[in-house]
């Protein structure tokens, strides 16, 4: 299901955050595209290829989306798994969003 479907509230409701950044908001219109059954499956490259902007700033975002309890993020050895929290349950995050900042060892 895309963001057309299920996940369409979600997306309306966090563009519509007064919190939220404008990368913030456009990493989740990428994340609600490329979800499948709520969970999204890629690399912060490959999300930051997809929203033109740096994995830098795709990290932050998800930091910020995770804080504010929108999705939460588990790195997984060769991608990010990231699941879609259809409302917000206010700051909360994930234990391993953190591990987003820390560069990746090959």
């Amino acid at each position: 299901m895309s963001a057309f479907g299920w996940y369409r509230p979600w997306l309306t409701d966090v563009q519509a955050s007064k919190v939220l950044s404008s990368k913030a908001k456009l990493a989740a219109s990428v994340l609600a595209t490329s979800e499948r059954n709520g969970t999204v499956r890629k690399s912060s490259g490959q999300l930051g290829e997809l929203a033109s902007l740096s994995e830098k700033t795709i990290r932050r975002a998800l930091r910020e989306l995770a804080a504010d309890g929108w999705l939460t993020v588990t790195r997984k050895p060769n991608h990010l798994e990231i699941v879609l929290v259809p409302r917000p349950s206010g700051p909360s995050g994930s234990d391993t969003v953190s591990d987003l900042s820390a560069p990746r060892e090959n």
